[in-house]
């Protein structure tokens, strides 16, 4: 399969594609933009993107495959693909309706998505790395794993040591070498507060 970046008339043909979908989408206007990969994107004038190469199951190079690329969020399982293929060989106005009628519905649907998980996943991580930060004084700790996780030595005492992990609005808390009288004054906290949050809450 020849590499689309040094193929003119490839290049060519998604240009031309690209003017015909500019003249019929009366929302967004698209235009090439240069990348490193071997895909060419298509932007559009707010940042959503799609791909368009060469089909890699077809070596005669006679189909192009157009596919959705979206921003991460979390976990790219998280978001369906969705790709459709169509005959290099068609003109670009036929190419750029197929890609209108078959290919922009989904994409802007998945597109919206995407970024609606990316947004609750940056605020998500927000929240964690603030916690952790909190917590990473009160143990006297170093923040590790990009803000998920604080390991503390000495905290408690010199032989102390231990993790913390850190989700939105709880954690995971490992101590070892807890002496026992520290440990008795730790399990009584505990059972102070859940004995105070059950009065707080009026649960029996």
């Amino acid at each position: 399969m020849t590499d689309q970046k040094t193929n003119p008339e490839l290049m060519a043909l998604i240009e031309a594609i690209v003017a015909e979908l500019n003249k019929e989408d009366e929302k967004y206007q698209w235009q090439v933009i240069e990348n490193p990969s071997s895909f060419t994107f298509v932007q559009a004038d707010d940042g959503r993107k799609f791909a368009i190469r060469y089909s890699w199951k077809h070596k005669a190079n006679d189909r192009l495959e157009i596919s959705g690329s979206y921003p991460y969020s979390g976990s790219y399982t998280a978001i369906a693909s969705h790709l459709i293929s169509v005959s290099s060989a068609k003109s670009p106005k036929v190419i750029a309706r197929d890609i209108s009628r078959r290919f922009l519905p989904k994409f802007h649907e998945t597109w919206d998505l995407a970024v609606t998980r990316k947004k609750r996943n940056d605020e998500f991580k927000a929240a964690q790395q603030r916690d952790c930060q909190l917590l990473a004084e009160a143990f006297g700790g170093e923040v590790r794993q990009g803000g998920e996780r604080i390991r503390f030595d000495g905290a408690l005492t010199d032989n102390t040591w231990g993790n913390v992990q850190v989700n939105t609005g709880t954690v995971t808390i490992e101590i070892h070498n807890v002496p026992v009288p520290l440990a008795e004054k730790i399990g009584a906290l505990i059972l102070a507060e859940h004995d105070r949050g059950k009065e707080e809450t009026g649960a029996a």
